[in-house]
C-alpha cells in the first residue's frame, strides 16, 4: 500500500522517519508509539485523545462566549441537545471516606477594582439563567406541555474599591422556564420551572474616606404566573404558582440513633447597621419583615360579580409526630410565639422600649354597611378521650424592681360562658363556665357547686321562677363574704353555703367572685329579707 503524504510529507511512519521543515499543525502517525503526532512550529507533540480530553478554562475570543446544545430535529420534534456542566464525581475509597463531589460554580464577573481618587469600582456582571421552556403541546389528543427546567444561581459580588463606593452586587435575572403552551381542546399547559436564588454580595468598602459599602443585591421572587384563559368557553385561568421555601427534611436513622430533625425555615429582615463612631447619629433601625395575603382581584363588570377574596395568611407550628406501634405518646406539637422585639439596652441613658404586637381584623369595605374583621383567639380542642382544651392566658408584661406590671386592656369584652345559661336541677361548674349568667329555676330543691375559687372567677345567678324549694349555692368549703343588698339596704354576709329561699322575687340576684383559692366575694341584691342568705 503507498504512504499517504500531504505537501510532499509522510503522514506516517516510525519515529526515525519523521519529517522535518513540516507546516505548522502538519500531523502524523507514530508507528512506533502508536500516537497521532501533531508539529507546533519547533517540536513534535502527541494530539489530546478525544476520549480523555481535559480542559482548565475556555475563554471567549469576544464580549461573550455561547454555549448551546444543539437543536432539536424540526421534522420529527427531536429534543434539543443537552449541555450537561456537573462537578467531577468524588473519589472511590476502599476503607476511608469517598472524596466530595466536584462544586459547580456559575458568577457573573466580579466587578474591576479602582484604585484612582475617585474611581468607581465595576459592578458585578450580571447573571442570567432561565429553564429552557416546557415543549409545547399542540397535538388534538391531550397530551401535557412539558414543565420548565429549574434555574439556581445567584448575582455576582460588586466589584471592591480603595477609594470609591463598592460596586453594587449584580443583580440576578432569571427565572424558572415557562410551562409549555397546550393548544388542544384537553391538553394542561405546562408547569412553570421553580427558581431558587439569593442576592449577590454587596461590594466592601476599605478605605478611611467614608465611601459606602455596596448594597447587598435585593431578592425578588414570587411564584408563577396562571395563565390566562383566552377562549370564549368556560375555561377557568391557570392557579398562580406557590411560593414555598422550607428546610431540608431531617434523615431518616433505621438504627438505633434519633433520626435527624428537620432544618429550620428562617426568613429573618435585615439587621440595622452598627453605629461606631462617636456622633451622636443613632444605629440603622431593623428592616421591617412585612408577610401580605394577595389582593383579591378586581371585578370591572356592570353585574353583581363580587372582587375576589383577599389571600389569607396561615402560620401553623409542627404537628406532632405520630406514634404508630407501641405504647409511645405521640410528639408534642410546637408552639407558635408571636414575639415584640426586645428594646436595646443602654450603658448610661433610657433602655429602648420593647416592640408592641399588634393583631388587627381588617378593615370592612367602603360602601353599605359591613362589619370589620373579627379577631379570634382559640384554645386548642381536645381530640383525645376525656382530655381537657387548651386554655387562653392573656398576662400583663412581667414587672423589674418597683415598675408596674403591664395591663390587658378589653374594649367592647362580652364575657360569656362555655355551657347552656339555665340551670334547672343539680349542676356543678367548672372554671370554663367563668363569666357566664345564669338563670336559677326553683320547680325543684337542688344544689349549685362551685369550682374551687380563683382569682378573677365570676358566676352570677338571676333568680327567673319563684317556686317554692331552695337552692344552694357553694363549693363546699369556701368563705363567702360580702354585702346583699336588701331592699335596697346593704347587708354584710358571711358563711360557706348560699341559699335562694322558696319563693322569693323574680329579679333576685347574686355574683361571686373569686378573691384567691379560699374566698369568694359575694354581691347581689332582693326584695326581700330573707330571700338571700349565707350561713
Amino acid at each position: 500500500m503507498p504512504t499517504l503524504t500531504l505537501f510532499g510529507h509522510d503522514l506516517s511512519g516510525t519515529t526515525a522517519q519523521r519529517p522535518t521543515n513540516v507546516e505548522i499543525s502538519q500531523p502524523y502517525f507514530d508507528t512506533d508509539l502508536g500516537q497521532l503526532m501533531v508539529w507546533n512550529g519547533t517540536a513534535w507533540q502527541a494530539a489530546a485523545d478525544a476520549s480523555d480530553s481535559v480542559v482548565d478554562s475556555i475563554t471567549g475570543n469576544d464580549a461573550t462566549l455561547d454555549i448551546a446544545g444543539k437543536a432539536g430535529t424540526a421534522a420529527t420534534g427531536g429534543a434539543g441537545g443537552a449541555v450537561p456542566i456537573a462537578g467531577g464525581v468524588g473519589g472511590t475509597h476502599t476503607t476511608g471516606t469517598g472524596g466530595a463531589g466536584g462544586l459547580v460554580t456559575a458568577s457573573g464577573g466580579v466587578g474591576g477594582a479602582a484604585s484612582a481618587a475617585a474611581g468607581i469600582g465595576g459592578a458585578g456582571g450580571a447573571s442570567t439563567a432561565s429553564g429552557g421552556a416546557g415543549g409545547a403541546s399542540t397535538h388534538a389528543s391531550a397530551g401535557n406541555g412539558g414543565a420548565g427546567g429549574a434555574t439556581t444561581n445567584s448575582g455576582g459580588a460588586g466589584g471592591a474599591t480603595t477609594i470609591g463606593s463598592g460596586g453594587a452586587g449584580g443583580a440576578r435575572v432569571g427565572s424558572g422556564g415557562a410551562g409549555g403552551a397546550a393548544s388542544a381542546a384537553a391538553g394542561i399547559g405546562g408547569a412553570g420551572g421553580s427558581n431558587t436564588m439569593n442576592g449577590g454580595a454587596g461590594g466592601a468598602a476599605s478605605h478611611a474616606s467614608g465611601g459606602n459599602a455596596g448594597a447587598g443585591g435585593a431578592v425578588a421572587n414570587a411564584g408563577g404566573a396562571g395563565g390566562a384563559a383566552t377562549g370564549t368557553g368556560a375555561a377557568a385561568g391557570g392557579v398562580g404558582g406557590a411560593w414555598t421555601a422550607g428546610g431540608g427534611a431531617g434523615g431518616t436513622a433505621a438504627g438505633t440513633s434519633a433520626a435527624g430533625a428537620g432544618g429550620d425555615a428562617t426568613l429573618t429582615s435585615g439587621a440595622g447597621g452598627a453605629k461606631t463612631g462617636t456622633g451622636a447619629a443613632a444605629g440603622g433601625a431593623g428592616g421591617s419583615l412585612i408577610i401580605t395575603g394577595g389582593v383579591g382581584g378586581a371585578t370591572a363588570s356592570s353585574g353583581a360579580n363580587a372582587g375576589g377574596a383577599g389571600g389569607a395568611i396561615t402560620v401553623t407550628a409542627g404537628a406532632g409526630g405520630a406514634a404508630s406501634a407501641g405504647t409511645g405518646a405521640g410528639g408534642a406539637g410546637a408552639a407558635n410565639s408571636l414575639i415584640g422585639g426586645a428594646g436595646g439596652n443602654s450603658a448610661g441613658g433610657a433602655a429602648g422600649v420593647g416592640g408592641a404586637i399588634a393583631i388587627t381584623g381588617g378593615a370592612s369595605g367602603t360602601g353599605t354597611a359591613a362589619a370589620g374583621g373579627a379577631v379570634a383567639i382559640t384554645g386548642g380542642a381536645a381530640n383525645a378521650t376525656d382530655g381537657a382544651g387548651g386554655s387562653i392566658t392573656l398576662v400583663g408584661g412581667a414587672p423589674n424592681g418597683t415598675g408596674a406590671r403591664g395591663t390587658v386592656t378589653a374594649t367592647g369584652l362580652i364575657a360569656k360562658s362555655a355551657s347552656a345559661a339555665a340551670i334547672t336541677t343539680t349542676r356543678v361548674l367548672t372554671a370554663a363556665d367563668s363569666g357566664g349568667v345564669f338563670s336559677v329555676d326553683k320547680g325543684s330543691a337542688y344544689a349549685i357547686t362551685l369550682p374551687t375559687p380563683a382569682q378573677g372567677l365570676r358566676f352570677k345567678f338571676l333568680v327567673l321562677d319563684t317556686g317554692a324549694n331552695i337552692v344552694t349555692i357553694s363549693d363546699g368549703s369556701a368563705h363567702l363574704n360580702g354585702i346583699v343588698s336588701v331592699n335596697s339596704v346593704g347587708t354584710v354576709m358571711t358563711g360557706t353555703t348560699l341559699s335562694l329561699a322558696s319563693g322569693g322575687a323574680l329579679g333576685d340576684w347574686v355574683e361571686f367572685e373569686g378573691i384567691d383559692a379560699t374566698h369568694y366575694l359575694v354581691t347581689g341584691a332582693c326584695l326581700n329579707a330573707a330571700d338571700i342568705t349565707i350561713a
